[in-house]
This record gives structure tokens, sequence and C-alpha cells, in this order.
């Protein structure tokens, strides 16, 4: 109780308007923490978009093909050379950490080069049958935002594998099988 001309706050309602502040406080940590993953759901999605346009353009250059020119049994790390573009022949090779896609002349010379995916770990392929060719490449991922908690473990590089098994049925609009 006050008393008549006593000034300032009593312990209560200093323990009333220190908890309602706190209560704030964490709301807004709250928030923050939410935001923040929200902006890193949205980084992961910006980067999706490259790697689904190198999937789609493998699988594309792949059940375009007639032939592939190298053949491999068991998985191999090497260039995959594609027949059957009226580019030319196409070849998807590793180049360090970069997926690189090559349309080569008749001639053997490059047309145009150009960086599918980066950073890629390993790349790697086999061909099943004549026409049925796999695809794997390993994906390096980073966290775009570090933690404020991070362990040494977490901050190993992450890998996603893609995966392609895909049919070659030659030019587009004809019907092989």
């Amino acid at each position: 109780m006050r008393r008549r001309g006593a000034r300032g706050f009593t312990v209560i309602e200093a323990l009333v308007a220190l908890s309602i502040v706190l209560l704030g406080l964490l709301l807004a940590v709250r928030m923050l923490l939410e935001s923040r993953q929200l902006f890193l759901d949205a980084e992961r999605r910006a980067q999706d978009p490259v790697v689904t346009v190198t999937l789609a353009q493998l699988r594309k250059d792949l059940g375009e093909s007639s032939k592939t020119l190298t053949t491999s049994p068991i998985w191999t790390n090497g260039a995959l050379a594609l027949e059957g573009d009226p580019a030319g022949t196409v070849l998807y090779q590793q180049n360090d950490h970069d997926l690189v896609r090559s349309v080569l002349a008749a001639d053997g010379t490059v047309k145009s080069s150009r960086t599918m995916l980066r950073p890629v770990a390993d790349w790697r392929w086999r061909t099943v049958q004549s026409d049925l060719v796999d695809v794997e490449i390993e994906v390096e991922l980073h966290d775009p935002v570090p933690r404020l908690r991070t362990t040494p473990a977490e901050l190993k590089v992450k890998t996603r594998t893609l995966s392609l098994r895909v049919a070659l049925r030659g030019f587009p609009r004809t019907r092989r099988w």
C-alpha cells in the first residue's frame, strides 16, 4: 500500500513491469529467429532453380541423344559424350568443382561451353544398357548464414546426391520405343 505522498514504485509494480518487458523481449527474439529461418528457406529455394535447370537440361540432352559415344557399364567420372543433337556432340564433364556442358562440332572443336552447376563434389555415370544411362551428381551444400552456436561438426560441407536414369530416344518428336 502506498502512503500519501510516497514516490516511486513498489517492488511488486517493478516486478510486473519487468516481467512485461521480458515477455516482449522473448516475443521479439522468437520473431527474429522465425524471420531468419524464412530467409534461410528463401535462400535454399533461390539456389534450387540452378539444380532444377541443370537436371532438366541433362535430361533433355540424354533423351534427345541417339547414343553415347563413350560407354561404361561401371560407374565412371569421365566425360559423357552424347551423339544426336543437331548442334553437334554434347559433352558433359567435371572440371574441378564445376559441371561443364560443351557442344562439339563435327571436327571436334568446341562450339560452345558453359558451366551448368557449381560446386560439384562428384559426377559419375554409367550405361546400364545401350540406350539407358544412369547419372549421379553430388552437389556441395553450404549454410548461407552461419549459426551463432556452430560446432566443428556442423562446419563440414554437406552434399546432396541428384540421380537420373534416362532412356536415349533419339531426336525430339521421333519414336524409337
